[in-house]
């Protein structure tokens, strides 16, 4: 699981350095009503398992990467963010989780 770690959930999205901050990032309560959908930088899904008072990111969802989501997922956050189109240079995957590190940041500590 590479990072960053992107974490969607009804359209926005939180971007964590680790596994780590992405799991203290969210509830469990969240967890268990399906509230997050969770991508490593290659647009892997990710597993969030929550206990009773933590969550854990246990591995792969699936084999397939869903790269292709998770591209349309940030350009279409970026896009309602900004008011505005993506930057024609931000075409891949990479490029559009560069862009939005470099505008948003990062959610949580390292």
């Amino acid at each position: 699981m590479q990072p960053p770690i992107v974490l969607y959930e009804h359209g926005d999205i939180s971007i964590f350095p680790s596994i780590e901050a992405a799991a203290r990032y969210v509830e469990p309560t969240d967890v268990r009503n399906g509230e997050y959908v969770a991508y490593d930088s290659s647009g892997s899904l990710l597993e969030l398992v929550a206990t009773e008072s933590i969550v854990s990111i246990s591995g792969y969802l699936t084999n397939r990467p869903h790269q292709g989501q998770l591209e349309q997922a940030l350009r279409s956050f970026l896009e309602r963010t900004s008011g505005g189109q993506v930057p024609a240079e931000a075409t891949s995957l990479e490029g559009l989780l560069a862009l939005c590190v470099s505008q948003f940041g990062y959610t949580g500590g390292p």
